[in-house]
């Protein structure tokens, strides 16, 4: 359990700085930004709380917005899905 939530965190941390520093700075096309910060909840575990994943969420798109000097697109945008997701996963997965 222990090193599973050190992996998270190391990999919440990597995935903020990396998109913050590294990848707002990339454009494909000439206007497509990569979010490649959205592989954390694609690779969240399921038993986890979902609660907790809203929260973290928010964190994350706080984070980004401040950073990346934004205005709240990305904490709407992340706790949204966050929230979606959790949701999904009651309805369909636990039942």
């Amino acid at each position: 359990m222990f090193q599973s939530n050190t992996k998270s965190f190391l990999q919440f941390i990597l995935l903020i700085l990396l998109q913050a520093f590294l990848l707002n700075n990339v454009n494909l096309f000439g206007f497509l930004n990569p979010y490649i910060y959205l592989l954390f909840f694609i690779t969240y575990r399921f038993d986890n709380n979902p609660t907790l994943l809203i929260l973290i969420g928010f964190v994350m798109g706080f984070l980004l917005d401040l950073l990346s000097q934004g205005a709240g697109g990305h904490s709407c945008n992340v706790t949204y899905n966050s929230f979606f997701k959790a949701l999904y996963h009651s309805i369909f997965i636990w039942g």
